[in-house]
């Protein structure tokens, strides 16, 4: 069977890869929950509280942690199971001991579904 047959006219490239578009499942996703998940931190830039929201598909292990620019971790600010649907997690840089340094910031969040990850500006 040749391409032609199986794909519409137009698909292929220059080199002769056949070109398919893929249509993203929806099987045990809640109605209300995008299928795409953003994580968002507001406000950016901070100076002393951020509040962290990001959806999850499904139920999932959820860590969601603060590193700075060289990526290593400066603080844990929730780890736990949490359930499909919109969550939100406040923190403050007072919980760390000795404060927070001004400048840019990555928060993390790792779940069963892969890693998202935004970035964060502290200003004093």
């Amino acid at each position: 069977m040749s391409h032609s047959e199986v794909d519409p006219p137009g698909t292929e490239d220059s080199v002769g890869w056949v070109l398919r578009s893929r249509t993203p499942q929806t099987t045990g996703v809640p109605e209300g929950v995008a299928q795409v998940e953003g994580l968002l931190a507001a406000p950016n830039p901070l100076r002393s509280t951020v509040e962290i929201a990001y959806a999850l598909p499904r139920t999932a292990h959820v860590r969601l942690t603060l590193h700075d620019i060289a990526g290593r971790q400066i603080a844990k600010i929730f780890e736990g199971s949490q359930s499909a649907g919109e969550h939100r997690q406040h923190w403050s840089t007072s919980r760390l001991r000795g404060g927070l340094a001004p400048g840019i910031y990555v928060v993390r969040l790792a779940d069963g579904n892969g890693v998202r990850t935004t970035k964060l500006v502290f200003e004093r």
